[in-house]
């Protein structure tokens, strides 16, 4: 079970800390010497080919269009430079008003200084950025007006059970943003004779602090008073915000409208990526450059498997996914109780007991089928109920459902 609200958040954090915090600044960098400012008005790409087609982007589609090209190098930078500043606020927001949780430990303060650093870097680069096509900065105002969803599932307290849940979504979101951030330089790095210079540079000196970050992060999530089934639950949880929001996180949501908008021909060629079917999805969940990531979240074998299985049914959309907002960032599933014999649920778990992989096939609107096996369902269901309940909804009540696919009412039912 999760802790209550009276019990520790961590156990022994200052303890796991101790290692981290005698680490030495070596590696930290200096805003104005660090970053080669002075070639920020030299050629280059920002993203380059191989980073693109690991998010599902077809770039050989935009190379045909230099205009559209140039449109989307500029704003998936801007879209870059904002949202990693917004997240950089949020961890600061967050390590200020959890003070009491994490204690005064010097890598939750050297992350706070280095964090504040990160903000400036990217705001100057944005601001830069403006200049080189300002007649198309209203648009991207406008279009980032809303901010990005992860600050939602990092940055909101009151819609978790307790401190602890909310610290490890908080946490692991980090560390995957941190990670991320890592992985986004190193993509650049293999093309670095096309990649701008300041640009690469700046992501350079921002790699050397965020490795450092990824250990903080790492450290408070192993931390976290927490069992194993709830982690399971709570990153299976984020995933499915992941890849419910994947454009928005990665920062291509920008582009793709307006370049949809302004290029309408280009959109069918172009097309819009499937997170699970990017290679990106793949590193995450098998290479090198989310380990940590990958050991804060014990659901990645069972969406690895999932994908597996929904390449041989030719699902259109990813199994296993829950969509009841409210009801999910509200509490883990609660303990198994007591169901009448031969009752719905009993024949579910008979169901899942004697066929693992046995399960439903919903059609969509559009024709297009989508498997989803009763071990998931249940899952779905378990989630669902346990947060129906902690918005204080009891047994007999009666409950308006609002929802978006079949999928979804069958697992409330």
């Amino acid at each position: 079970m999760a802790p209550m609200e009276h019990e520790p958040t961590y156990i022994a954090l200052k303890e796991s800390c101790e290692k981290i915090d005698r680490r030495n600044t070596r590696y930290q960098f200096d805003l104005e010497k660090d970053v080669k400012w002075s070639s920020i008005r030299e050629s280059g790409e920002y993203f380059g080919r191989s980073l693109l087609e690991a998010f599902g982007l077809k770039a050989q589609a935009y190379h045909r269009f230099p205009e559209a090209h140039n449109l989307m190098q500029w704003s998936f930078a801007m879209a870059t430079c904002k949202e990693f500043a917004a997240l950089e606020e949020v961890v600061l927001r967050f390590t200020d008003r959890e003070e009491s949780h994490l204690g005064p430990t010097r890598s939750v303060r050297l992350l706070e200084e280095e964090e504040k650093k990160h903000i400036a870097l990217f705001r100057r680069y944005e601001e830069y950025l403006r200049t080189l096509m300002p007649e198309e900065c209203e648009r991207f105002d406008n279009l980032t007006k809303e901010p990005a969803k992860l600050l939602e599932i990092l940055d909101c307290r009151e819609k978790y059970p307790n401190a602890a849940t909310h610290h490890f979504l908080f946490w692991l979101g980090t560390v995957f943003f941190e990670e991320y951030t890592v992985y986004l330089y190193e993509k650049l790095s293999e093309e670095s004779s096309l990649i701008q210079p300041a640009w690469l540079s700046a992501h350079y000196t921002h790699w050397r602090e965020e490795v450092q970050h990824v250990m903080t992060d790492a450290y408070h999530i192993a931390a976290l008073n927490l069992s194993e089934e709830e982690r399971y639950t709570w990153s299976r949880v984020f995933f499915t915000w992941l890849e419910e929001n994947y454009e928005q996180f990665a920062g291509f949501h920008v582009p793709i409208q307006m370049i949809q908008e302004k290029y309408p021909e280009l959109a069918e060629q172009l097309g819009e990526p499937s997170f699970v079917e990017t290679p990106f999805f793949q590193d995450i969940c098998q290479g090198p450059g989310f380990r940590q990531t990958r050991k804060a979240s014990p659901c990645i074998p069972d969406l690895l498997k999932q994908k597996t299985e929904q390449g041989k049914t030719k699902s259109s959309t990813p199994t296993g996914r829950f969509s009841i907002a409210q009801a999910i960032i509200s509490s883990p599933p609660p303990q198994e109780a007591p169901q009448p014999e031969e009752s719905v649920p009993d024949r579910v778990r008979k169901a899942i007991a004697a066929n693992p992989n046995a399960g439903i096939v919903f059609v969509q609107d559009d024709g297009t089928e989508t498997f989803e096996r009763y071990k998931d369902l249940w899952t779905r269901a378990e989630i669902t109920l346990a947060g129906l309940r902690k918005l204080g909804c009891r047994k007999g009540d009666s409950v308006i459902l609002q929802l978006r696919r079949n999928e979804d009412f069958l697992g409330c039912l």
